[in-house]
C-alpha cells in the first residue's frame, strides 16, 4: 500500500511539473465554459483564460473559438484575451478573423495582432488600411504601436502614396526617419495628400521640413496653405517671424491665434507687442485671442498684460492664476499691490510655494507679511481661509494658530487645522495630530488628521490604525496612513494580507488607496493582486492605482505577465506605468504644482465633499472650507490629469 502510494505521487509530480494543479484545473473548466451555448457565460471564460491555463493550449483553444465564433461580444473577449496571450503562434488565425470582421470585433482583433508586434504582424495592420471596413481598426492598432510601425507604414507609401492614413501616422508617431519621404509628398499632384504631409511635417517638428512647410503657404490649394500655416509652429524660427508678423494682420481668427502663439514662441518680444496691440484692441475677437494666449503662456513679458486682465475684472481669477505662474514668480509683485483681493491672496501663496528660493528674500517677507496682516484682522471662514494661505506660503509663525485649530471644540476649525499642518509641513505638529485623531469623532477631521499624520511622519497607535481600517467610512485614509508607519516582521505580514483582501472591496476608493498603500510598502507579495486589478477592475482609477504601484514595485520577477497587460491596455495613463515597471522601480514624485479649485453651492456653510483623484493613485475625499476653497500642494508635473468632483 505504501509503494503504490509512493508511485502514485510520483506520477502527480511529473504531470503538474509544468503546471500546478490548482491552476490546472481552473483552465479546464473554462476551456470547457467556452464551449457553453449562454454567451455571458463564454465572454467570462474567454477573459478567465487569458490569464488561467498552459499558454499554448489557451492560444489554441482561444483561436479555434474564434473561428467559429459569431456573437460580436464573445468575440472582443476571446480577441482581448489573444492581446493578453500574443504570440507569433496565433498570427495566422487572427489574420483570417480579421479578414472577415464586419462588427466591433475588428478593432479588438486588430489590437491582437499589433500586440504580436512582428514585421508580419505589423504588414497585416498596414494593409488593412487600405480596405474601407478595416481601415478604422488598422490605423487603431498601428498608433498604438508607435514608431515601430513607422517602417512598414513608410513602405506602404512607396508603394501608394495616397495612403493618407499612413501618412497622419507617420506624423502622429513623430518618426524624424520618415522626414524625407514627408517633404517629397508635401509636393504631391493631390491637394489631399500635400495636406496631410504638410500637417504631419509640423507635427513631427524636425527642421529638415521646414521649407517644405514654408514652400506650402503659397499652395494653389486654400486647404494645403491653411494647413502650412498651422504646421509653422512645429519648425519655425526666429528668422521666420516678419512672415508671420506680416501674415498676422488679418484672416480667419483662429488661425491668427495659432500664428501669434507661434510668434510668441519664437520671438517672445515682438509676440508681445503684438499681443499688447490685440488685448487694447476695439476688436473683441482679438481681444479674447490675446487674452487667452496671455493666460495660457504666463511669459515674463506678459505681466503688465496680465496685471492689465486682472484689473479689468472680468478674467480676475484666471489672471491671478497666470501670475502666480509666471517663472520664477516674478508675478508676486503685482499681485502684492492688489492682497486685498481674496484671488491675488491666494496666488501670493501659491507663487511663494511654487518657486520658493527663486524669490528674493525681501519678496518673500513681503508676501508672509502682507498675509498675516490679512489673517490677524479676519474673522470666521475667511479666517480659517487664511490659516491656509498662510501654511501654503509655509510661513512658520503659524504654527502655533495651526496647533490651536487643530485642539479646536469645532470640526470645521479641526478640518482646517489638520489641513494646514499638511499644507505647512511642520513635523512638531505631529504630536497634536497623534493626539486628535485618537478622540476625532467627526469623520472629515479625521480623514484630514490621517493625510497630514501620514505627511509628517506621525506615529498613530496600531488599536486605533486597525479599528480605522475595519470602518468603511475611514479604510480608506487608514490605508493610506498605515503605508506609512514603519510595519515590522509579523505586524507588516499582517497589514499586507489585510490590504490585499482591500483590494476586493466593493469600495472603488478602497481599492484604489489600498493598491497605493501595497506599492509605497514595497510589498512584493501583492504583485499578482494588483495585476488581477489592472486586468480585471471596472473603474479606471483603480487600475491606474495599480499601475503605478506596480512601476513603484519594478518587474524582475513577473516580466511576461506585466508586459502581456501592457500589450492589451487600452487606457495611456495604465500601459504607460506598466511599461514602466518593466525597466525599474519608479519611486512617487514630488513637484512643486499646486492644485487649488473652489466649488460654489448655494449652500456651503459646512462645506463641500468633494474627491481628489491624483496621479499616484490616492483618491482623496474631503471637504472644503465653507468658502468651497481647498488647496494641495507640491504635486508632480504630471499631475495634470487631477479630477475633482462633487461627492455623491
Amino acid at each position: 500500500m505504501v509503494r503504490v502510494l509512493a508511485t502514485w505521487l510520483l506520477v502527480a509530480n511529473v504531470a503538474s511539473a509544468q503546471l500546478p494543479w490548482s491552476h490546472r484545473l481552473p483552465a479546464e473548466r473554462e476551456f470547457r465554459r467556452l464551449r457553453a451555448q449562454d454567451a455571458a457565460t463564454r465572454i467570462a471564460a474567454a477573459r478567465a483564460l487569458a490569464v488561467v491555463g498552459d499558454a499554448t493550449r489557451a492560444r489554441s483553444t482561444l483561436i479555434d473559438a474564434l473561428s467559429i465564433e459569431r456573437n460580436t461580444a464573445v468575440r472582443r473577449a476571446i480577441a482581448d484575451s489573444l492581446t493578453r496571450r500574443a504570440h507569433p503562434d496565433i498570427l495566422e488565425g487572427l489574420v483570417v478573423a480579421f479578414d472577415n470582421a464586419r462588427g466591433q470585433d475588428g478593432h479588438a482583433i486588430a489590437m491582437a495582432i499589433a500586440a504580436i508586434g512582428t514585421p508580419p504582424a505589423l504588414r497585416v495592420l498596414t494593409e488593412g488600411l487600405a480596405r474601407d471596413d478595416l481601415a478604422r481598426a488598422s490605423r487603431a492598432a498601428l498608433e498604438s504601436v508607435g514608431l515601430p510601425a513607422a517602417p512598414h507604414l513608410a513602405r506602404a507609401l512607396r508603394e501608394d502614396p495616397t495612403l493618407v492614413a499612413a501618412i497622419e501616422l507617420l506624423g502622429r508617431a513623430r518618426d524624424v526617419e520618415s522626414v524625407p519621404l514627408l517633404h517629397g509628398l508635401s509636393a504631391h499632384n493631390l491637394p489631399q495628400v500635400r495636406r496631410v504631409a504638410v500637417e504631419a511635417l509640423g507635427r513631427i517638428g524636425d527642421s529638415r521640413g521646414r521649407g517644405a512647410v514654408l514652400g506650402a503657404l503659397t499652395d494653389a490649394d486654400a486647404a494645403v496653405a491653411q494647413s502650412a500655416w498651422y504646421a509653422l509652429r512645429g519648425v519655425a524660427g526666429p528668422e521666420d517671424a516678419p512672415r508671420i508678423e506680416a501674415e498676422l494682420a488679418g484672416g480667419d481668427p483662429a488661425k491668427r491665434r495659432v500664428l501669434l502663439e507661434t510668434l510668441l514662441g519664437i520671438a517672445p518680444q515682438r509676440g508681445t507687442a503684438v499681443l499688447v496691440g490685440w488685448v487694447t484692441s476695439e476688436d473683441p475677437a482679438l481681444v479674447r485671442i490675446a487674452s487667452d494666449l496671455a493666460i495660457a503662456n504666463p511669459h515674463p513679458n506678459l505681466v503688465s498684460v496680465l496685471y492689465g486682465l486682472f484689473q479689468e475684472g472680468t478674467r480676475r481669477e484666471e489672471a491671478a492664476a497666470a501670475l502666480s505662474e509666471v517663472e520664477g514668480g516674478l508675478g508676486v509683485s503685482v499681485l502684492l499691490r492688489e492682497v486685498s483681493a481674496p484671488a491675488a491672496q491666494r496666488e501670493i501663496a501659491v507663487a511663494v510655494r511654487r518657486w520658493g528660493s527663486q524669490l528674493s528674500r525681501g519678496t518673500r517677507r513681503a508676501a508672509r507679511r502682507s498675509l498675516r496682516t490679512i489673517h490677524d484682522d479676519a474673522v470666521g471662514s475667511e479666517r480659517l481661509r487664511l490659516l491656509m494661505l498662510r501654511a501654503l506660503a509655509r510661513d512658520d509663525d503659524v504654527a502655533s494658530a495651526v496647533e490651536e485649530a487643530v485642539a479646536s471644540d469645532d470640526p470645521i476649525v479641526r478640518r482646517a487645522g489638520a489641513h494646514a499642518a499638511w499644507l505647512l509641513g511642520d513635523t512638531s505638529l505631529a504630536s497634536a495630530l497623534q493626539t486628535a485623531i485618537e478622540d476625532e469623532t467627526d469623520i472629515d477631521a479625521w480623514r484630514r488628521q490621517s493625510l497630514a499624520l501620514g505627511a509628517l511622519g506621525g506615529r498613530v497607535e496600531p488599536s486605533h490604525l486597525w479599528a480605522a481600517l475595519q470602518d468603511s467610512r475611514r479604510a480608506p485614509e487608514a490605508a493610506l496612513l498605515a503605508a506609512t508607519q514603519g510595519w515590522e516582521g509579523r505586524a507588516a505580514r499582517r497589514l499586507g494580507r489585510f490590504l490585499r483582501r482591500m483590494l476586493r472591496s466593493s469600495d472603488n476608493r478602497a481599492r484604489a488607496c489600498a493598491a497605493w498603500s501595497l506599492g509605497r510598502l514595497g510589498d512584493r507579495r501583492a504583485w499578482g493582486a494588483l495585476l488581477a486589478r489592472v486586468e480585471r477592475d471596472d473603474a479606471t482609477e483603480v487600475r491606474r492605482a495599480a499601475a503605478r504601484a506596480l512601476a513603484w514595485l519594478g518587474a524582475p520577477d513577473a516580466r511576461t505577465a506585466v508586459a502581456q497587460a501592457a500589450r492589451g491596455e487600452a487606457d495611456d495613463e495604465v500601459r504607460g506605468w506598466l511599461r514602466r515597471a518593466l525597466l525599474r522601480p519608479s519611486p512617487p514624485a514630488r513637484g512643486r504644482q499646486v492644485l487649488r479649485f473652489r466649488v460654489v453651492t448655494a449652500n456651503q456653510s459646512d462645506g463641500v465633499e468633494v474627491d481628489v483623484v491624483l496621479d499616484d493613485g490616492r483618491w482623496l475625499r474631503m471637504r472644503t472650507l465653507p468658502t468651497g476653497e481647498i488647496s494641495l500642494a507640491d504635486l508632480p508635473d504630471s499631475a495634470a490629469d487631477v479630477r475633482v468632483r462633487v461627492a455623491r
